[in-house]
């Protein structure tokens, strides 16, 4: 998870965007299917009943990555709406609405809001 975010955020932070990379990455983070892997963590480490058999500085810590990642994740897509062309607008809606999905199961996994 440490790694996706910090991939992101060098992404974001180039002074020249490479768009392909950010979707790719993007979408890495995002999408349904892939995103099964943040949520599965989330899911096994912090869910209810689940996460009182952890540290619970361990358990805090991996929230606070979870928000860091959520944070890149939002810069991204903001930063690829900038960057679109008009026929990628479908595109990105999909993005967003992956994003959107994402983040509302993580906040009820973790019972903060995003």
């Amino acid at each position: 998870m440490k790694e996706r975010t910090s991939e992101l955020q060098k992404l974001c932070t180039c002074n020249e965007v490479d768009m392909i990379q950010l979707q790719l990455k993007l979408q890495g983070c995002v999408s349904v299917q892939v995103n099964a892997g943040p949520l599965a963590y989330a899911r096994a480490f912090l869910s209810d009943g689940k996460s009182s058999k952890y540290p619970s500085k361990k358990v805090n810590d991996l929230k606070e990555i979870f928000r860091k990642f959520v944070h890149a994740c939002s810069i991204a897509l903001n930063m690829n709406e900038r960057l679109i062309k008009e026929d990628q607008i479908e595109y990105h809606e999909g993005l967003k609405s992956n994003f959107r999905d994402m983040v509302k199961e993580l906040s009820d996994i973790i019972h903060e809001e995003f």
